[in-house]
This record gives structure tokens, C-alpha cells and sequence, in this order.
């Protein structure tokens, strides 16, 4: 007979509605816990134990069942994890430290860190070598002359006292054979730059210079020899820079103060032009005036 193939629709009360709800979502539940069930057979079906064949290797099935996907793995291979290093642990928390020296004492190996202790068993270090300057390492009289009004033409711009000191022990190396010229040379250049300058520059350069000689950076015999020049070119000097003689008289009568020379240098040991043509009396009247 004649079989519909859908069912008649009728009408429904709210009640049968939600029962109609309750019914698909415990369907649905039972649905979703059959597939879970059904991939951990799967999975636990796979996990087989290995199987170890005649040459020392061991099948691994593939995951699509049948002999077509295997690898063989040598069977001394580990296949686990490899194992967390362990390391042992030390016997006490004192820092030791072992010291390889012939004649050290047990005491010392095995007690806590002593620098005292380690010290008196390895004895005196030798005295580091002093390395002696060489001949580049000296500069030339007449490169003297230059690099002092360098040094002094920076300190006038801000510098340090004591760096300008250190540069001038530096430039003349008292300690080394020559250093009286090396002296005289820093003496007739900053004495030059000295006088063709300004009153304020003259008092900078007497800081430096005062103190290089006082503490022996520039030896005194250096001071004489030094003015040579600028007392023989006093003259044309002062027609560029008229306070030239008058810088130069500070100069001096500051210097006489350290008593390293006496004012009779000017007739004693000045150069011979300017002593016959009166120049070195018209000095050291200045000089004695500058003294008070």
C-alpha cells in the first residue's frame, strides 16, 4: 500500500517541544562520547610492542596497519629519553681552591681560601723590570721649544696645573742625559710666549714654570741658559710687543725668589750686545723695581 514517506506534521504543545530539544541533545552527547571511544581504540591499537627481527633490529609499524610503513632501528639504539646528568654534590660549602706549586703545604690545599696563607707559600713575586726610554722616545731640544708654548697656550684656555707640570717633566725628562738643554730650550720657549703676551698670560706661565723648577722637572741651571736668546732679542722684541721688558723683568724677579741664580747673571752671564750696550743695567732696575 501507500507508505508517506514524511511524517505528518501536527500540532504541538510546548511541552513536546522541549521534549523534542532534550531527545536531539542527549543524541548529540552520545555521538561525540562514541567518536572519542573509537580514537583511543585506534590509538592503543597502534602502540603494539616492537618486534625484533634476525639481523638486531626492530619493526615499527606504520600507522596504516599492514607491512607498508616500517623502519628498522637498530636495536641497541635507546630509544627513550636520554638521561638527566647528575652531578655530585659537593662535600662542603668553603670555597677551596686547588694551587699547583711545587712545595705547597697540605694545609693550604685543603683549607678555605687564604690570600695571606697562599702568599707566604709562593713567596715574593720578582720585581717587575723597569723599562728603560729610548732615544725616539726623547724629543729634540728645538722640538722643546714648541711643544712647551703647545702646552702652555692649552693651559691658558682652562687646563690643570698639574697636568701642565706633568707634561713639562714629561717633555724634559730630568733623569736623562740632556736634560739641562731639553730645560733651557722649555725656558727660552715659554719665556718668548711669555712676553709677547699679556699680563695675565705672564702669571700662568710663572705657575708652571715656578713649579717645574721647585720640584725638579726643570733643573735650575737650566733658568740662565734659557734667557740667552730672549735677553739678546729683547730689542725687536719690544717693537712688536712694547711689555715685552717689562714681562721679562716679572719673570726674572719671580725667579730670583726660588734662589736658584742671583740678579748679577745679567752682567756675569747675559749675552755681550746686550751687556756693552747697557740693555742688561736697564734690567735689572726694572727687575729690582718688580722685587719692591
Amino acid at each position: 500500500g501507500w507508505v508517506k514517506r514524511r511524517k505528518e506534521e501536527t500540532a504541538k504543545t510546548i511541552a513536546d517541544l522541549h521534549k523534542e530539544v532534550a531527545k536531539e541533545e542527549q543524541e548529540a552527547k552520545n555521538a561525540s562520547r562514541r567518536a572519542s571511544t573509537t580514537s583511543l581504540r585506534r590509538s592503543t591499537s597502534l602502540a603494539a610492542a616492537p618486534q625484533v627481527d634476525d639481523d638486531g633490529f626492530v619493526s615499527i609499524t606504520g600507522s596504516r596497519g599492514g607491512g607498508g610503513g616500517f623502519k628498522k632501528v637498530n636495536s641497541k639504539t635507546n630509544l627513550g629519553p636520554p638521561p638527566s646528568p647528575s652531578f655530585p654534590k659537593p662535600a662542603s660549602t668553603s670555597l677551596r681552591r686547588a694551587v699547583s706549586q711545587p712545595g705547597m703545604s697540605k694545609d693550604v690545599l685543603e683549607s678555605p681560601f687564604d690570600h695571606k696563607k697562599i702568599a707566604s707559600q709562593l713567596g715574593a713575586a720578582p720585581p717587575m723590570p723597569i723599562m728603560e726610554k729610548s732615544h725616539s722616545d726623547i724629543a729634540s731640544p728645538d722640538h722643546c721649544t714648541k711643544k712647551i708654548q703647545s702646552i702652555l697656550k692649552e693651559y691658558y684656555a682652562g687646563g690643570d696645573t698639574d697636568d701642565a707640570v706633568l707634561s713639562v717633566e714629561e717633555l724634559v725628562q730630568p733623569d736623562v742625559d740632556g736634560a739641562v738643554e731639553r730645560g733651557a730650550k722649555v725656558i727660552e720657549g715659554a719665556t718668548i710666549l711669555a712676553m709677547e703676551g699679556i699680563p695675565g698670560d705672564v702669571r700662568k706661565m710663572l705657575s708652571v714654570m715656578t713649579r717645574s723648577v721647585q720640584e725638579g722637572k726643570i733643573p735650575s741651571a737650566s733658568i740662565i741658559q734659557g734667557w740667552q736668546d730672549p735677553l739678546e732679542f729683547l730689542p725687536d722684541i719690544i717693537i712688536d710687543a712694547p711689555l715685552a721688558g717689562k714681562h721679562l723683568a716679572l719673570i726674572i724677579a719671580e725667579c730670583l725668589k726660588l734662589n736658584a741664580l742671583e740678579l748679577n747673571f745679567l752682567v756675569d752671564q747675559s749675552p755681550e750686545y746686550f751687556r756693552t750696550s747697557g740693555k742688561a743695567a736697564l734690567l735689572a732696575i726694572q727687575v729690582l723695581m718688580e722685587r719692591g
